[in-house]
């Protein structure tokens, strides 16, 4: 080897060896900055031992580690995110205090006056125990509707920072492949900041991460693709189908078009899944605290106008439709007397006891004379003249409606482990059955009698006009007659009203779902008379279809869809009736009833006796969510579904705790793997940056060595070349 070759392979050496402390000083430089992989210097062997080049920069980025991160921060923001609005959900809705505790407060309010009915001093606690829980509805539904917006608020922020996300990366991944593809001094802060941008986006949404050949990122999720090397696809905001006035998540597939697809249901993870998963809870706690209310409101008033108030009015206690409106009737400010005390002269504070128990227990299987066609007679317990409850059924045989009374019998009402068994005579009051009802009832069965004269009104409502005999109960319930024909005197039949309004939003007939549209019917003008799905109470998912059952019975089953209407979906209802019986189902709305509703009654085809018992009517879904659309919940107690909502909330929130707790355990973990293996060592950098400056040194020696020696030559070979003569001359 020439010296001309020892020191140009020795140039070669101080430019690598310079090249590495400029790397060094960059790691060094870049020890915070947040992604930042330390660089590495590549040499490479030059021919015929000519020392060594640069061959380029390299990265300490480990792969595996940075796929494994992805699903963990995509789980800990799922699971983060969740947590504060589910905290401020227990906080609304104490398990132990608040409404629960109110609601209980007016159950023992009513038992107090069941014991002495005329107390002015106990109607007004009943009074104030009402307002109050009145109160603690209102104010929990507007602090449930504020976090619903908030979250949703949230979406659409997290939804802003995704499409910003999609167009960083988008931008970066046509500068790296435009400078190659692959990891170089050009391209290794780009690709260091297009990793910290995924893991963001990857965060907010739960998405997929990949690479084409040419270097560039690629981003899915299960509804296509967010970003690839040429084209970024944003989200965006849709209306909700499920909830008016929130979000659903939205889709451009083809970049510029302003058509969405949905894909809420495509989202399941990070921050945006999380969002919309905190929604849902939040919702249908709202749903459920609406349904409370709506139980409390139709049975409290129900059960109050069993009979007239002094004056001979008939009233409801409570107004409104839901949590968010309802209110005291304010008339009972100047006439506590409304708040009645018991209809019954013999058995004074029976209503009042039944108040007690039907207010923590206010959504029940309903037992009740049927009248389909008030004030025509038939299906009421009266052919025309009013049947006097004080006096004997035989002395007034002629009154009821048909048949008339046989001279004795047993008669049985079944409700869960509870039985009423009602022994009677033709020569009892309706009073004493009533009486005996409530006596044998266990605590879990009750009656009612109401009498309700032609044009009689509570709460600006029409009352039906006649005679019924309410049955209540708090579980499924059978009656039938061991003996004797009471349950046909009674002309009892079951009844399955929707526990809440249809609509979602019952605004003076706006937003008002139409009976005649099919549900997925979407109106062109949400602002006018129609019945988008978004207008349903209840279902968390839209309707789509599916196989319902009536009273679980293999031979009714029937199929609806979502091009269904109200109606159509009433007729089906009809048609599926049980071959004993004969099923009415109809729907009601203002001004004939407090909200849009579905009304179904079942009547016996034959007398009610052993072998052909009445049963309380209920609507099986088998498939799909038929029930949720219309409301037709049949276990609908209010304390048990309160208590169920807290149990939910109180399990979801320690699940989300603990996968919370293990999501950020595994993000630490495989972050602080990621530093050792990929961040930048500053010890390790100095020591590196000593042994190039000693390595650049010694080369700087050797090459001074080098051209003195070769300088040395020169000379000599020089000098001799001119002192030179001829040999031996």
């Amino acid at each position: 080897m020439s010296l001309n070759a020892d020191i140009t392979t020795l140039n070669s050496a101080l430019q690598a060896f310079t090249y590495g402390q400029s790397i060094v000083a960059e790691n060094i430089a870049n020890v915070a900055t947040p992604g930042y992989s330390a660089e590495t210097l590549n040499l490479a062997s030059l021919n015929d031992f000519a020392g060594v080049s640069v061959a380029g920069v390299g990265s300490t980025r480990n792969s595996f580690l940075f796929n494994q991160i992805y699903g963990q921060l995509a789980q800990q923001a799922f699971t983060s995110v969740q947590l504060n609005p589910l905290t401020q959900l227990a906080d609304i809705l104490p398990a132990t205090n608040g409404l629960s505790a109110s609601i209980q407060a007016l159950a023992a309010a009513w038992t107090a006056l069941a014991a002495n009915p005329t107390s002015v001093v106990d109607q007004t606690n009943v009074l104030n125990a009402m307002q109050n829980m009145a109160s603690l509805f209102n104010t929990d539904s507007n602090q449930l509707f504020n976090l619903q917006q908030n979250l949703d608020t949230q979406t659409l922020q997290a939804i802003s920072q995704v499409n910003s996300l999609e167009d960083q990366i988008l931008s970066l991944n046509k500068q790296i492949v435009d400078a190659g593809g692959q990891q170089s001094a050009q391209t290794s802060t780009l690709i260091d900041q297009r990793e910290v941008d995924a893991q963001s986006l990857v965060a907010l949404t739960g998405a997929t991460v990949n690479y084409n050949t040419n270097g560039a990122m690629v981003v899915t999720f299960n509804g296509g693709t967010l970003v690839d090397g040429v084209q970024s696809y944003h989200l965006g905001a849709l209306p909700s189908a499920t909830t008016p006035g929130l979000t659903d998540i939205g889709y451009v597939s083809v970049p510029g078009s302003s058509s969405m697809a949905d894909v809420t249901a495509d989202i399941t993870s990070g921050t945006i899944g999380g969002l919309y998963a905190a929604q849902l809870t939040v919702h249908q706690s709202l749903l459920t605290v609406n349904q409370m209310a709506s139980g409390v409101i139709q049975y409290t008033n129900e059960v109050n106008e069993s009979s007239a108030a002094p004056d001979g009015s008939y009233n409801a206690l409570l107004y409104g439709t839901e949590a968010s409106d309802i209110s005291v009737n304010p008339a009972l400010e100047n006439n506590p007397n409304y708040i009645l005390s018991g209809n019954d002269p013999l058995n004074p504070g029976n209503l009042a006891a039944v108040q007690g128990a039907m207010t923590t227990v206010n959504m029940y299987s309903e037992i009740e004379t049927f009248n389909p066609t008030p004030g025509t007679g038939g299906m009421e317990l009266n052919q025309g003249t009013p049947i006097d409850p004080t006096a004997t059924m035989l002395s007034q045989s002629a009154f009821f409606a048909n048949p008339a009374p046989t001279a004795n019998g047993e008669m049985k009402i079944v409700a869960g482990n509870n039985t009423a068994d009602v022994i009677w005579t033709s020569n009892m009051t309706l009073n004493d059955i009533v009486a005996q009802i409530n006596s044998k009832g266990g605590g879990a069965i009750f009656a009612t009698l109401q009498t309700v004269p032609n044009g009689a009104t509570a709460g600006g409502q029409p009352l039906n006009v006649g005679q019924f005999i309410h049955i209540y109960s708090n579980a499924p319930t059978s009656v039938y007659d061991v003996s004797g024909n009471l349950a046909s005197v009674l002309q009892l039949g079951s009844v399955l009203v929707s526990s809440a309004p249809l609509n979602a939003v019952p605004t003076d007939g706006i937003n008002q779902v139409n009976p005649n549209f099919a549900l997925n019917y979407v109106a062109p003008n949400p602002n006018v008379v129609d019945n988008p799905m978004s207008l349903y109470t209840q279902p968390v998912t839209p309707p789509g279809g599916g196989t319902v059952t009536v009273n679980n019975d293999p031979a009714t089953v029937f199929t609806w869809n979502a091009t269904d209407s109200v109606n159509d979906l009433l007729n089906l209802i009809q048609g599926a009736a049980p071959a004993n019986s004969t099923l009415f189902a109809g729907f009601n709305q203002p001004p004939l009833a407090p909200a849009q509703e579905v009304a179904i009654f079942s009547v016996l085809n034959g007398p009610s006796s052993i072998g052909n018992q009445l049963q309380s009517v209920s609507i099986n879904d088998l498939t799909g969510n038929l029930t949720q659309v219309l409301n037709l919940d049949t276990d609908t107690n209010a304390t048990q579904l309160f208590s169920q909502m807290t149990t939910n909330l109180a399990n979801t929130t320690a699940a989300l705790k603990a996968e919370n707790t293990q999501a950020n355990s595994l993000v630490s973990a495989t972050q602080a793997l990621q530093t050792a293996q990929s961040g930048v060592d500053e010890n390790a950098q100095l020591a590196e940056a000593a042994i190039y400056e000693n390595a650049y040194d010694a080369a700087v020696r050797m090459q001074y060595v080098l051209e003195n020696m070769l300088n040395f030559l020169i000379t000599q070979v020089g000098t001799s070349n001119n002192n030179s003569g001829p040999i031996g001359s």
